[in-house]
């Protein structure tokens, strides 16, 4: 008997080492925290830079309290706060869309979008965007904070998930927007789906550390690409109108999210308003900015979106005008890459908007130069090539395949390929353009359960071994 107790023993240990090794999908971090730089003050923070990239100097959940040079000169003139807080915002999630803030707030960001990536090309440039303290070598994982390689290893350890889901409205420059897309573990990735943010059963609650981040990205795709039909409820993206502020308040902005504002700044020209100027969300909405909260800007609470003037000083002459002339303003031209705009119609004589202008789809006629090798290929990596817009700068990447082996070890790698003249397109089918993303451990279940049996078997036909020798024993003694 006391043999049959110790294979059943083994028999159970064996199972439980074989169950221990197998990898298991990971939740969003409850606390994401990072090394702080310590820095008080905007001309403390020390800047690394390679070419015209700023690399995100910040670290995550050191709360931010100041904006940064590159925000500081960013807001001037007409698109400073105190110019643009005086513009009414909506008294409803309803109506929001259609205040003269957000009609404001969506035409800075349009014009300062100088630049629009593909794709392909946010993979090389998350080693900006993403990294801590200036480190390129290494990247933070959007929700849980895992520390990264920066060099892109086609998906093996990340990928990139659409904290606004691809399935959700998106459609066009929208979907390649490297404000949105985020560099995630694999292991995390699939967790999520293309669930909307929220508290409630059936929603994605990334964890208290990031839920601010995901409501002012959320903000920044709501207004700037003005996805206003797929964003509240479990059919959009977020929960509802409560829940966000409540993120905005509860996870204020951190020095990582200024550092990242300031190296997508040097990449495309634009920057997430809501990270540098928070206050906007409630003033959007028409409500009261918190008391006591936490802002870049020093601002403080109590501020009403519907307190303020409509941005135009001779309000009572306006009701009394007749408008009878006007004048085109802020009129854009449509590029190949960027959207242009209509122009306002605007009274000549009390400056009342007469009529809103309409966005102009971006032309999609691109004029690229010629393909430039940026990263050669080698046994190990692939050869990147790029090639950029001469209009609205858009870069165009395609990969050359890595170099054989030689069989002589002694044959030494050339230093430059040609690259493979075919069409530049989203080669990740097992990466996707949604949340809904497979991590690379599927195929480990079915070999798991055949490993498990395979002990069970042996195992079992051990103990059939050990009885039958023990009855044996017992009839030769007889």
């Amino acid at each position: 008997m006391k043999r049959i107790l110790a294979c059943i023993s083994v028999l159970l240990l064996l199972i439980s080492m074989t169950l221990s090794s197998y990898p298991v999908l990971v939740e969003a971090a409850s606390s994401v925290l990072t090394t702080p730089t310590g820095y008080t003050s905007a001309e403390e923070v020390k800047y690394v830079t390679s070419g015209k990239y700023v690399a995100n100097w910040g670290a995550r959940g050191e709360n931010c309290i100041f904006l940064s040079t590159y925000a500081q000169s960013y807001y001037s003139g007409s698109y400073s706060f105190n110019t643009m807080s005086q513009k009414d915002g909506g008294t409803s999630q309803s109506n929001a869309p259609s205040s003269e803030l957000y009609k404001a707030l969506k035409a800075m960001m349009v014009s300062k979008h100088s630049y629009i990536i593909g794709y392909q090309a946010t993979r090389s440039l998350y080693r900006y965007t993403d990294c801590l303290n200036s480190d390129t070598s290494h990247i933070s994982s959007f929700y849980s904070g895992k520390i990264l390689n920066g060099a892109w290893d086609s998906g093996k350890t990340w990928n990139r998930e659409h904290t606004w889901p691809n399935s959700k409205g998106l459609g066009g420059s929208d979907e390649d927007d490297i404000m949105m897309l985020r560099p995630t573990w694999v292991q995390e990735n699939s967790d999520r789906g293309n669930k909307a943010y929220g508290e409630s059963a059936g929603y994605y609650d990334p964890g208290v550390s990031v839920r601010g981040d995901c409501a002012r990205i959320i903000l920044y795709v709501y207004v700037r690409w003005g996805n206003i039909n797929r964003m509240w409820g479990s059919s959009g993206v977020m929960e509802s109108l409560d829940v966000l502020l409540k993120w905005m308040e509860e996870d204020p902005v951190d020095t990582w999210e200024m550092g990242r504002n300031d190296a997508v700044q040097s990449i495309t020209g634009v920057r997430n308003v809501f990270v540098d100027y928070p206050e906007y969300a409630w003033l959007l909405f028409g409500e009261d900015v918190p008391d006591g909260i936490s802002l870049p800007s020093g601002n403080t609470g109590s501020s009403s979106g519907n307190g303020g003037s409509t941005g135009n000083d001779n309000n009572s002459n306006s009701q009394s005008c007749k408008h009878s002339k006007y004048s085109l303003k802020n009129y854009k031209e449509a590029t190949c890459g960027t959207e242009g705009y209509d122009g306002d119609y605007v009274c000549s004589s009390c400056g009342h908007l007469v009529e809103a202008g309409r966005t102009i789809p971006a032309t999609g006629n691109h004029q690229f130069g010629e393909w430039i090798e940026t990263q050669v290929a080698t046994q190990t990596n692939v050869g990147i090539w790029e090639r950029s817009c001469s209009v609205c700068k858009l870069i165009d990447t395609k990969e050359t395949p890595r170099l054989p082996i030689p069989e002589d070890p002694s044959v030494t790698e050339p230093t430059q390929t040609e690259p493979v003249q075919t069409e530049s397109t989203h080669t990740e089918p097992t990466i996707g353009k949604d949340s809904a993303i497979e991590p690379n451990t599927t195929t480990a279940l079915p070999m798991l359960w055949i490993i498990v049996g395979a002990v069970i078997i042996v195992s079992i036909g051990a103990v059939i071994v050990v009885l039958l020798i023990m009855k044996k024993s017992k009839a030769n003694k007889s």
